[in-house]
Parts: C-alpha cells; sequence; structure tokens
C-alpha cells in the first residue's frame, strides 16, 4: 500500500523538494496512516512536516484524549505538533450552519491559519476512497451537475489527498500489520449527519451488492473529472470564438454563441459568470437557462442576477457584467410570462391564465393573483418611488406607500429594498405584504396574473 500511495503522490505532483507540509491529524485510523506514510516519504524526499489537531469543541473528555494521543504520537515520531481549539457549536448557532459544516469550516481554516503561520507550501489531509464516494452520493442526492460528481480532487491548490486512491478497509489493514493504534471518533457512528447516514447505512448496503462498489464510485469521479477537465478546455476556447471585453462588461456574440454545441454554451456562460463575480456562489443551472434564453430577446431586455451580477440583450448579442446600477430607483424589467432573478438568490415570476369563476385563490404570503384586465401599462418591479401609491379599500380609497410603510412600522433602510410591483406610480402588491384592492380578482376577471417569489430571503 505505501507503494501504491507513493506511486499516486508521484502522479499528481502532491510533494517536491523543500515542501513545508502541514498535515491534519485528528488520530482517527486516516490520519494517523496519513502522518506515518508522509514520515515513510520524508526518507525519500526532503520536506518538513507538521501536524495540526483540532479540537472541536464538541466531545469533552473524549477530544481532549484525541489531542493528548495525537501529541503523543508527534512526540514519538519527532514531528511538530501543533493543537487549535474551536468552538464549533458556538459558530454554527451564529452563522446559521450545520454542526458538520461549521466543523468543516473550522478544520480548514485551522489548517491555513498554521500554514501561513509557519511558512507552509501543502496542506495534506486523509480523505479516502470511501469519503469520495461519500462525496458522490451527497452531491446527487442534493442535486449537481458534472462538476458536482467529480467529487473531490487530488490536489486543488495548495491543498493535498495522498490518500484518495486507497479504501478505508486498506487503511485499516496495513495499520493492524504494522500494529499501529488509533482513536475512533464515536460520533462517525452516529447517523445524526448526512454524510454518516450515507457512510453507515448506504455504503454498507453498497458493498453487500458488491464489494467493489466504493472504488467503482470513486473511480466514476475520476471518469468525470477528466469529462470535466475536456469541457472546460472546450469552453475556454469557445470563449475566445464568442467573448470580448467592453468597457468593464463582457460581451458575447450571438452568432457566434450560436453556433456552439448547446452544452458549451452553458461552459461559456458559466465561465463568464464566474469572472464577473470570480466564483459561482448562489449561480445555478436556472440562471444560466434564463441567459441563453435572454440572448434570443428583443434589445434591452435584461436580467438579474446573484452577487449583482446583470446581463442584457443588445445588437448583435448580450452583454454581462457586475454592479448595482446607479440610478434610482433599482428596477426590473418584467416579461410575461417570465421570470426575474434578485440578488440575493430569489426569483420572481410571472404566469398569466385565464380565469375560472370555480378556481381557488391560494392564499400564501408569496404567491398572488391579481386581475390582469385592470392593468393600464406596462409592468414594473422595482423599489419605491416619489408619489407612489396604494388602492386600500374597495370604494377607490388610495394611501400614499410613504404612510403604508409607516403604519406597517416598516423602517426607512428596509422601506428602499422593499420590492413593488407597480403599473407607473399605482403599487399592484408590496411584496411580503398587502396587495392593491384596486387589482383584486373578482367576478368579473377574465385574466389572472400570478406572481410568484421564492428562494433568497422569500419564505412562505
Amino acid at each position: 500500500m505505501t507503494e501504491q500511495v507513493w506511486n499516486y503522490v508521484c502522479e499528481n505532483h502532491m510533494l517536491t523538494e523543500k515542501d513545508r507540509v502541514v498535515a491534519g491529524i485528528s488520530g482517527g485510523a486516516d490520519s494517523v496512516c496519513l502522518l506515518l506514510l508522509l514520515l515513510e516519504f520524508q526518507k525519500r524526499l526532503p520536506f518538513e512536516l507538521c501536524a495540526v489537531h483540532v479540537d472541536h469543541g464538541i466531545r469533552g473528555e473524549e477530544a481532549r484524549k484525541d489531542a493528548e494521543f495525537t501529541q503523543r504520537l508527534c512526540l514519538e515520531k519527532n514531528v511538530e505538533f501543533r493543537l487549535v481549539c474551536c468552538d464549533v457549536p458556538k459558530r454554527a448557532r451564529e452563522e446559521g450552519l450545520s454542526v458538520e459544516d461549521a466543523g468543516r469550516r473550522c478544520r480548514y481554516e485551522a489548517l491555513e491559519q498554521v500554514r501561513s503561520e509557519w511558512g507552509g507550501t501543502r496542506i495534506a489531509v486523509a480523505h479516502h476512497k470511501n469519503d469520495q464516494a461519500e462525496t458522490l452520493l451527497l452531491h446527487l442526492f442534493r442535486g449537481t451537475g458534472l462538476k458536482g460528481m467529480c467529487g473531490m480532487a487530488p490536489v486543488k491548490d495548495v491543498l493535498i489527498r495522498p490518500l484518495l486512491c486507497i479504501e478505508r478497509r486498506e487503511i485499516e489493514a496495513w495499520l493492524k500489520e504494522h500494529m499501529v493504534s488509533y482513536r475512533t471518533d464515536s460520533t462517525n457512528l452516529l447517523d445524526d449527519y448526512a454524510r454518516n447516514r450515507i457512510r453507515n447505512r448506504i455504503l454498507t448496503e453498497a458493498v453487500q451488492i458488491n464489494a467493489q462498489a466504493v472504488g467503482h464510485l470513486a473511480d466514476a469521479c475520476s471518469m468525470a473529472r477528466e469529462a470535466q477537465d475536456y469541457l472546460e478546455r472546450e469552453a475556454e476556447r469557445a470563449c475566445s470564438r464568442v467573448v470580448r471585453a467592453a468597457e468593464g462588461e463582457w460581451f458575447l456574440d450571438r452568432e457566434a454563441f450560436g453556433r456552439e454545441d448547446a452544452l458549451i454554451q452553458k461552459y461559456v456562460l458559466f465561465r463568464v459568470l464566474e469572472s464577473c463575480c470570480r466564483g459561482r456562489k448562489d449561480l445555478t443551472a436556472d440562471h444560466v437557462k434564463a441567459l441563453v434564453g435572454l440572448m434570443e430577446q428583443p434589445v434591452g431586455k435584461q436580467l438579474m442576477l446573484p452577487g449583482g451580477l446583470y446581463a442584457r440583450s443588445s445588437y448583435g448579442g448580450m452583454y454581462i457584467g457586475c454592479g448595482r446600477r446607479e440610478h434610482q430607483p433599482q428596477e426590473y424589467p418584467v416579461a410575461i410570462p417570465g421570470t426575474v432573478f434578485l440578488e440575493d438568490g430569489g426569483k420572481i415570476s410571472f404566469d398569466l391564465m385565464p380565469y375560472k369563476k370555480e378556481l381557488q385563490i391560494p392564499r400564501k404570503t408569496y404567491t398572488k393573483w391579481l386581475d390582469y384586465d385592470k392593468i393600464k401599462s406596462s409592468l414594473k418591479l422595482r423599489t419605491r418611488c416619489e408619489g407612489d401609491y396604494i388602492t386600500v379599500n374597495r370604494q377607490g380609497g388610495t394611501r400614499k406607500l410613504k404612510d403604508y410603510f409607516i403604519d406597517q412600522k416598516i423602517d426607512r433602510p428596509k422601506r428602499d429594498r422593499v420590492l413593488l410591483l407597480a403599473d407607473g406610480s399605482h403599487i399592484l402588491w408590496v411584496i411580503g405584504y398587502r396587495i392593491s384592492e384596486a387589482f383584486r380578482v373578482t367576478e368579473e376577471t377574465e385574466y389572472v396574473l400570478r406572481v410568484q417569489a421564492e428562494g433568497g430571503n422569500f419564505h412562505e
């Protein structure tokens, strides 16, 4: 197994002479194996090693014993040791994270902190094939594309995963053969976390079906990564044909874009969006699909996307850029039917349908039915303007929007962020609050405009 891991390290160029490697060592079987193998590899390649143990502040006495065990092991092996203590439950509460996610963030931040202070060049973690299989299944269950099916990479920036070529059972057999002891984290045996349930239930059953199930799943990740790398290279070449910089924006040529395969079109759009916002946070396949559709829309049509991104149709193609519009109020053009994507990850959808008298109108905070026949001009989705008003009773009585906000005790900063569906200065719907009585569905209504806000800050 030592040779297998060494060959994997060499194939993926994980270590070089004079590297300073920070290794995450929990005291469990995987990380103990990682530490001992790194020590073996030091005999073949001169690099320095520092072990980091993270106490998550969860398991009390058991965690203290894990730290002591790891420190003794490092002392025996003459490896520099660092202990980092975190309050994971507190962070989870304060940031609205799961304990699992908060723990992961704390671990990587601790490793990066030590790497920075110590002058490290690499961070080594003990993920193996079983972890890769769990990651693939977790991504598939939550919904993912090809990129998510790639799982964890052997090398990502300074992070290396030398054990990604072997299974957990091989690690345990190797430790037993070399009579090496290790600690067992009792929380790994519980089904409190999604990853634990996959490990303890699903993969256990999968191995009963096929003893090589874990290896096959990990191999599938490798094949997906090869396909993803190929598509990324093709998308990069396509960008040189389709995309050009244009005064702080990116312009996509409609004719050149149309000549690309549909899949490459999506990859091109993702690359442009990444270049605008330095990552894919909150960007989904739905946003890309909407951009593909915008490419065929009339000049001037726009989409607002997460992260302050916007796109607009223009002569010969489409512009994509980043940054909130300077003019006030903030405005989003409405297409019926159509969808407006908001910066916070939410979206507002518009649908038109005939009204049948027997239809039951839903009573929901973020789904409203309005009388489409009474709309006099083009609708706008925007924030407030001077002169806005809303009809507050069936007799036609109106009230200034400003006064309505005061009645609802909505503070001044929030008033500027509340989205409104407007017909000129007449407000049809203060989203999240009330609709105008003038646009309420009646027996005389022939067509209903159904408006639904979801995602982001909208929660029924």
